[in-house]
């Protein structure tokens, strides 16, 4: 969904990378459209490594403001209906076509 948003290169670098799943972390559901959609790499009693992409700032932390964390419930008043609308509305049909069916 990210790629819909964003030229690769831009701001961001799309890195492929191993996450560890903790078991129980996710329900079965969950797990079984993860394990459709990425490489299950190794199983361990307490979980799995999955393949994945993560996206990686590009422009230096320079250009962040790490002054203060993240602030959910600011994020939720002020910014949460925007990117409802700007981000998840437009995007969720071309994603359950590509990935649920």
């Amino acid at each position: 969904m990210f790629d819909y948003f964003e030229d690769e290169g831009v701001d961001y670098i799309r890195k492929q990378v191993e996450v560890y799943v903790p078991q129980g972390s996710v329900s079965n559901i969950d797990y079984s459209l993860m394990t459709q959609h990425f490489p299950l790499l190794s199983k361990r009693n307490d979980g799995y490594f999955v393949k994945t992409s993560a996206y990686i700032w590009a422009r230096g932390e320079n250009t962040l403001d790490v002054s203060r964390g993240w602030d959910y419930d600011e994020f939720r008043r002020n910014h949460l209906e925007w990117y409802l609308q700007s981000t998840v509305k437009t995007t969720r049909k071309a994603f359950i076509d590509e990935y649920v069916q």
